[in-house]
């Protein structure tokens, strides 16, 4: 099975960081399957899953095409599960549910401070600006760039408040959990 297809099935947040990184990766290699066939999909060592893996970028680069996604910006599939995502989150704010309101709260005062730092006119959704900020600390990471303790502290409380709504998200879609 395609990593990202195991991924999606277990959790969300990591499933579209993996996907933001995949259309980066397809922009790379200026959506020329052949490249990414070369580069990328011949590493693969199952033969068996060769075929489907390029299907699958196919796919990826005809929505990033279609869609004029080709400098920048995520496909309307990401777009729409970030918006469910949006939705959920906003369910889990109205029900009891104690500890997901504080991780909320303890990244919201991150998001505010770093939002109003960036003079954005954007007006981007609570779990969009936190893949956001995972999304840029793990290209940080890639590129060997130095993160201060205060931006590690800042994505530790980013990424637990992920964890929690990825985990009440999984368990919502599994029919493991009921919001209140």
């Amino acid at each position: 099975m395609i990593a990202a297809q195991e991924l999606r099935k277990k959790n969300i947040s990591e499933y579209l960081l993996y996907m933001y990184h995949i259309e980066d990766v397809i922009r790379s290699f200026d959506m020329d399957q052949i490249k990414i066939q070369k580069y990328i999909i011949e590493k693969y060592t199952s033969e068996a899953n060769i075929q489907d893996i390029e299907e699958w970028f196919a796919g990826i680069i005809g929505m990033m095409k279609t869609e004029n996604k080709i400098q920048k910006g995520h496909i309307t599939l990401l777009d729409m599960l970030i918006n469910e995502l949006e939705g959920f989150h906003l369910r889990l704010m109205n029900s009891e549910e104690e500890d997901y309101k504080t991780s909320y709260n303890k990244v919201n005062n991150i998001v505010t401070d770093i939002v109003s730092r960036a003079n954005s006119t954007e007006n981007l959704r609570i779990t969009e600006i936190c893949l956001n900020i995972m999304y840029w600390y793990l290209m940080q990471k890639l590129s060997k760039h130095e993160i201060s303790d205060l931006q590690l502290k800042q994505i530790k409380t980013v990424s637990n408040y992920l964890a929690l709504l990825s985990s009440y998200f999984y368990k919502y879609e599994n029919g493991l959990y009921e919001i209140s």
